[in-house]
């Protein structure tokens, strides 16, 4: 457990009125700072009080599901949640990051940014959907390692910087979401305004322009809006093929932002961990899960003028066979860590689906 004194404390180091991190810092005198200081640490209070835990692998892929429903579903939202300041220093710290790396510095900050940001949050790009979403990267991380260690094919060798920029982008990936989705038009609008809020950030931590260019391809590729496809045959083709032909993964020729993909595996195992781990609660958790944040959604989406009713069992199985897709999850982790629990969502809601069904009339007397 990571005591709010702590918290507190690397904050001070790393984030003061007068210093060079204004761009995250809360405007107004030291005053109006120190109280959103202490309205941060009062979340790690309760949290504390509350006897919280920070979500962790489970043994198998049921067992994860079962973790991440108990902690994240029917505690964070429920009762209290860590501040994502203080998940951003637990997961850091799992992960070996020195206190005076880039690294270790942005996480924190873009931490401290979205903990912060938004008065008015969406009912489902919020900050308990930043913690969801940061958790099971680093989760998903973990796993990846375990899978290099048994010599698994589908692990990918990410190294320490790697790791916890996905992290950095899981933490980032959907700050200023105001609720709306992209326009026809534009279907990395809400991906886009995400990175123009963290790009300073990371740049004031000392992150250098090649890694920030890689949390930008890994926000981009969260868009719901087309590239989930591209991302899954590229992380496929990675796996089975060794090797990327772009020309049969985007024949037309829709996503040459992306294109860069089908020379880097680590990049695209990367955004293939944050893909999923966006996804998780929605349909790698299991249907307690999935009706929380599928209500949350509806109502986010109809207070953005979208009629939209994502809580019935068919808007289930369109969610979870054509945004997720069929196979499952794109990375090698997901596959292991969510592909069983995926699919035993998928036939339960097909028997759900075919329970209420009518039965087929009769013959005509």
């Amino acid at each position: 457990m990571i005591k709010p004194s702590k918290t507190a404390a690397t904050l001070a180091k790393l984030l003061t009125p007068d210093n060079s991190q204004m761009s995250t810092a809360p405007s107004g005198s030291k005053k109006a700072f120190n109280n959103t200081i202490a309205e941060v640490l009062k979340i790690d209070t309760e949290f504390e009080k509350s006897n919280g835990v920070f979500f962790e692998p489970g043994k198998d892929a049921f067992d994860t599901a079962k973790k991440f429903t108990d902690i994240h579903i029917n505690h964070y939202h429920d009762n209290a949640r860590p501040s994502l300041p203080t998940l951003a220093i637990h997961h850091a710290e799992k992960m070996g990051l020195s206190q005076g790396s880039p690294e270790y510095k942005a996480m924190v900050l873009i931490a401290f940014h979205a903990e912060i940001q938004q008065e008015n949050a969406p009912d489902y790009h919020n900050r308990n959907h930043f913690a969801d979403v940061t958790a099971v990267a680093a989760s998903l991380i973990h796993t990846n390692l375990q899978m290099l260690e048994d010599k698994n094919p589908e692990a990918v060798n990410l190294n320490a910087s790697e790791q916890a920029l996905v992290v950095i982008a899981a933490l980032g990936h959907d700050l200023g979401h105001d609720g709306h989705g992209n326009p026809a038009d534009n279907i990395y609008f809400n991906e886009d305004k995400s990175f123009i809020q963290i790009a300073p950030i990371l740049e004031e931590a000392g992150l250098d322009q090649k890694k920030i260019n890689k949390i930008q391809t890994m926000l981009l590729t969260t868009s719901p809006n087309g590239p989930h496809s591209i991302l899954k045959s590229t992380a496929k083709s990675f796996r089975e093929n060794g090797g990327v032909n772009w020309k049969k993964v985007d024949p037309e020729g829709k996503y040459p932002e992306l294109k860069h993909l089908s020379q880097d595996t680590a990049l695209t195992e990367m955004c293939a961990i944050l893909s999923d781990a966006d996804l998780y609660a929605s349909s790698g958790a299991g249907l307690e899960s999935n009706k929380v944040m599928s209500n949350f959604l509806t109502n986010e989406t109809k207070k953005s003028g979208v009629n939209m009713d994502f809580t019935s069992d068919n808007s289930r199985k369109f969610f979870l066979d054509n945004i997720v897709g069929t196979e499952g999850f794109a990375s090698g982790a997901g596959r292991k860590n969510g592909n069983e629990t995926f699919q035993a969502l998928r036939s339960e809601t097909d028997r759900r689906i075919a329970s209420t069904a009518k039965p087929p009339a009769g013959p005509k007397q």
